[in-house]
């Protein structure tokens, strides 16, 4: 997880006028809810004996359900049943999520690498494509990565820079 890219590149990619209508601690939870489901669950399984398989199976990457399309629908549907700001900034967080991981896997992977989380279940990599590090190196090719690390140097400019010409209040720049 890269808190500070998620947050502060993905609050950046809502339009303007929407954003304003929108809690804003609503649209940053919005942002990680994606790997605050996921990587719990990728780490437990991690951790368990006989979770993940030969193949790789459901577990072999870190994006699972929240991660996928199925959830962003999920959460554009209940969007538009509950009319709450809540809920909407939950659905627009989630999605700059996934816009942002799409962008990442390509510029890491090349095209296709996405396919193995946005459609899951149905697209679960087989152990031929995806390699399962020890989670302390799947932490550290991440972190390590300069994509990942702009990635987190520009959401914090971002959000440094919003929280200075907010001057201490808490509404949206």
């Amino acid at each position: 997880m890269f808190p500070f890219a998620h947050v502060g590149i993905g609050t950046h990619l809502i339009p303007g006028r929407v954003r304003a209508s929108l809690p804003w601690r609503w649209v940053a939870l919005g942002c990680l809810l994606p790997d605050l489901i996921d990587k719990p669950i990728w780490i437990v399984a991690r951790l368990s004996s006989g979770a993940v398989d030969a193949n790789g199976g459901l577990f072999a990457s870190a994006r699972l359900f929240g991660h996928s399309v199925f959830f962003a629908g999920l959460l554009a549907l209940a969007a538009a049943l509950v009319p709450a700001a809540r809920m909407r900034a939950l659905a627009y967080g989630a999605a700059t999520h996934l816009l942002l991981d799409l962008v990442t896997d390509y510029a890491l992977f090349g095209h296709g690498a996405w396919r193995t989380w946005l459609f899951w279940p149905l697209a679960v990599p087989s152990f031929a494509t995806v390699s399962i590090p020890s989670l302390l190196r799947a932490f550290a090719s991440e972190a390590s990565s300069k994509v990942y690390l702009v990635g987190e140097l520009v959401g914090a400019a971002l959000l440094i820079r919003d929280r200075a010409r907010r001057g201490g209040k808490r509404a949206w720049p």
